[in-house]
């Protein structure tokens, strides 16, 4: 491959069954724009029946999880998530909160979240479980969980999301689509797909700047927006069993190559037969920004999560996964020779540093 990493681009319609199959069972589920789009909603639902006042959140997220509920005035107390012997793990408290919000992150389950939604639940709380990172992950107790949403756009070429309730909206909006954004995206797909074809500078700035554009518009609108028609076919469509056997795949060779790097630490060591990941989380002490740096130089675009933004509350515990994680590709653009690549370059600039 040219390039690996960055931004998905356009590719055939596959003959799967789609994604019905990993959506919650039982529950009402709307596609909606984007994750932020539907957790937005479930906000509102959750204030018409008066029954959010404050949330108990993970440190660890995107600042797109904490500004819907700073938008509806919904008081945040944060609970610590930090790197631990067992992945990323949490520090769960008692709290005050009438809303826990949970996450599995990239794709590795942790059987903490469940255990702590059934005793939240029990204590008549209400439960938001943000699935983006484990979607394609097989779930058994879901119905501890009173909303799921999530977004697919993390795991393949799509402006697609979905909010899910456990029982009935009280109102789901009409939702609209946000024209704009969606021409900017998918004219950004098509084109990075010839650039992976064919790569010329030209094409590279083009789109880049196309999802540049678009991104900066959903920043500012995103609410009541659903899926384009592109999307929810390729929803319809895709093949979920060769989505999950590439990414565990090519995770595996990775875990396996970066396991015994000094200054590196690989945040998950197996992937069970109910996960499939979103990435290979590792924690990079002290050159992590330099070590991301260099894959550039050769091509290789590794995302990290999150940027701290002024909405995160962070503590010397909190934001040690901010400051040093970074997370290796290992989607199903991709094949074992790209997986080696990285796993070699990442060796060689240890190896040099």
């Amino acid at each position: 491959m040219f390039e690996i990493g960055s931004e998905f681009w356009s590719e055939k319609t596959d003959h799967g069954n789609g994604i019905t199959e990993y959506l919650p069972n039982g529950f009402d589920t709307r596609y909606t724009l984007c994750g932020r789009t539907a957790l937005d909603i479930i906000i509102e639902d959750l204030i018409q029946e008066n029954k959010i006042h404050n949330v108990y959140m993970p440190s660890y997220c995107c600042f797109t999880m904490i500004e819907p509920f700073k938008t509806h005035g919904i008081n945040i107390m944060f609970y610590d998530v930090f790197p631990g012997n067992n992945g990323i793990e949490a520090n769960y408290e008692d709290n005050i909160c009438d809303t826990v919000f949970l996450i599995d992150y990239f794709g590795y389950i942790n059987k903490e979240t469940i255990h702590f939604a059934k005793s939240e639940k029990a204590k008549g709380k209400t439960i938001i479980y943000d699935r983006t990172h484990s979607l394609f992950c097989s779930f058994t107790e879901e119905t501890y969980f009173d909303y799921v949403f999530g977004s697919f756009k993390k795991w393949m070429g799509i402006n697609a999301g979905f909010a899910s309730k456990i029982g009935k909206w009280n109102m789901f909006p009409m939702l609209r689509q946000n024209e704009k954004f969606i021409e900017l995206r998918n004219r950004a797909f098509d084109l990075k797909a010839d650039f992976i074809d064919s790569p010329n500078e030209k094409d590279k700035n083009n789109f880049l700047r196309w999802f540049g554009e678009a991104a900066e518009i959903l920043e500012n609108d995103y609410k009541y927006y659903g899926p384009d028609d592109q999307s929810t076919d390729m929803l319809n469509h895709i093949d979920t069993n060769k989505v999950r056997q590439k990414r565990v795949a090519n995770a595996m060779i990775l875990i396996e190559g970066l396991d015994d790097i000094d200054g590196l630490q690989v945040l998950y060591r197996i992937v069970n037969s109910n996960e499939c990941p979103l990435f290979v989380p590792v924690c990079v002490e002290g050159c992590r920004d330099e070590l991301r740096k260099y894959l550039i130089r050769n091509d290789i675009y590794m995302p990290v999560h999150w940027p701290v933004s002024n909405l995160h509350v962070l503590n010397r515990i909190s934001s040690e996964l901010f400051r040093s994680e970074m997370s290796c590709v290992c989607d199903q653009r991709y094949d074992e020779k790209d997986m080696y690549y990285i796993v070699d370059k990442i060796k060689r600039f240890f190896i040099n540093n």
